[in-house]
């Protein structure tokens, strides 16, 4: 094998497809066409499938890549190669460790994909161009948004010959085709790290509304973060310890979306912008409705009024409405939750894994490498 292509996650954070069997799809998928694959996390953390004599950790746990350890690390396992595609996932273009090492090697090429909608405003805009005249060098090959949201905001912010689309998917072919029975509607869960952006606390004050009226709601949160210790506090001053749920960080959390009869995205999109929200797509798998907010590639995921319903304004008191609106009309719960096995195709693992295929096969045999 000639060439190579380096995948490097940002971490493996979770059982999901992203973290697991996304990258090996695509060692498998590479082979085919005799092209290597070395897979490489930030850091492996203690729940890592990958046994530790194989292990490539571009970051020490706390620290970020100096570039003397990035050449120990990469170079002595590529060198052998003619080209190389070097992939990173959701590091900062701010540290330049990579830029400089494909400078290193001609025969490397640095790709990025944006996992996170950038901020687009005037000021933003005019940061970015004066980095980028003065700073070349920290910007990759080539830059791809994980939904066409992210893509469209890039193509403002950096030359369009450098901006691609690689639209995230998510969902195994298992997942396409589940559709577990649910009678009776009650509980909804969060998932997601627990700060103010990602609405947490909109998510607590919508759940003591629907108390008032339904005594059986219950509200399932699986993270941790900056706000965990203020969030048990107030489920324990509020006395909801029965109808809130609070599960903390979960490696695996299937068996928390099979408990769940919805979810709450009610990520604000003044304080955070999604890439796309991989949560909106792994409840897809379990066919239940989204309540979202617009935030950056949010919408994408879903069809309006069809899959989900749109939090305008984003406060408490929508996602109340809109949660009771589904829960006290079964007609229109069930087929809302029909309508996402028509819509969730879209989101497969297979088409995401054959777009990057495509992207890596058309780049390794051009003519101007």
């Amino acid at each position: 094998m000639t060439d190579c292509v380096v995948t490097l996650i940002n971490s493996p954070a979770g059982k999901y497809e992203w973290y697991l069997d996304f990258p090996a799809r695509l060692s498998e998928e590479l082979k085919k066409h005799r092209i290597e694959h070395i897979i490489g996390f930030r850091h492996h953390g203690p729940e890592s499938p990958v046994p530790e004599q194989e292990q490539l950790s571009v970051h020490d746990v706390f620290d970020a890549p100096d570039l003397s350890r990035l050449r120990k690390i990469l170079e002595p396992r590529l060198g052998k190669f003619e080209r190389v595609i070097l992939h990173t996932h959701s590091y900062s273009f701010g540290d330049s460790k990579f830029r400089k090492l494909v400078n290193e090697n001609p025969n490397w090429k640095w790709w990025s994909t944006v996992h996170r909608t950038p901020r687009s405003g005037k000021r933003f805009k005019k940061a970015i161009r004066l980095i980028m005249s003065r700073r070349k060098i920290v910007y990759p090959d080539q830059i791809f948004g994980c939904s066409e949201t992210c893509t469209s905001v890039l193509k403002t912010l950096f030359p369009a010959d450098m901006i691609g689309a690689l639209v995230n998917g998510r969902l195994s072919e298992t997942q396409l085709n589940n559709f577990e029975k649910r009678e009776e509607p009650n509980t909804a869960i969060f998932v997601g790290r627990l700060v103010n952006g990602k609405g947490i606390w909109i998510a607590l004050e919508a759940a003591k509304l629907i108390f008032k009226r339904r005594n059986d709601f219950k509200l399932i949160v699986v993270g941790d973060g900056p706000e965990w210790e203020h969030v048990k506090d107030w489920v324990r001053r509020e006395s909801l310890e029965k109808e809130v749920t609070l599960c903390g960080y979960q490696f695996d959390v299937e068996p928390y979306y099979r408990a769940a009869d919805l979810i709450w995205i009610p990520t604000i999109p003044e304080q955070l912008s999604e890439g796309m929200g991989l949560v909106a797509l792994e409840a897809q798998g379990h066919a239940i409705p989204s309540i979202y907010t617009s935030s950056g590639g949010l919408p994408e995921t879903q069809v309006e009024n069809e899959t989900g319903l749109l939090m305008d304004p984003v406060n408490a008191q929508t996602l109340a409405n809109h949660t009771l609106e589904l829960f006290e009309n079964p007609q229109l719960y069930n087929d809302m939750r029909a309508k996402i096995c028509l819509h969730r195709n879209q989101w497969s693992v297979d088409r995401m894994v054959r777009e990057y295929i495509n992207a890596y096969i058309t780049a390794l045999t051009s003519e101007t490498w």
